[in-house]
């Protein structure tokens, strides 16, 4: 399964969980996993599911990999949408 597929598939069943504010593709944070015994050597992108608090069930529910493609969970917090932004100057 390619990074992309996974994506899909992580965003179609986690996105509508509480506390699940985005599923996206990003490069994985490489400190996390060293000395844990996986191997690293030509990965490099990653599904990140993004929160707004990270709870042990939320670790507990959503995988650390799909089809070989490494999960990450990140806190960000809330995200807000803008209602319109002037540009011009």
């Amino acid at each position: 399964m390619n990074v992309m597929e996974a994506r899909q598939k992580v965003e179609d069943k986690f996105l509508n969980t509480p506390g699940v504010v985005g599923v996206g593709i990003g490069y994985f944070s490489k400190y996390k996993y060293i000395g844990r015994g996986i191997n690293l050597d030509g990965l490099n992108r990653c599904v990140k599911v993004f929160t707004n608090n990270i709870t042990p069930e939320m670790k507990q529910l959503i995988p650390k990999s799909l089809g070989g493609v490494l999960i990450e969970v990140e806190e960000i917090g809330e995200i807000s949408a803008f209602s319109s932004i002037d540009f011009k100057t």
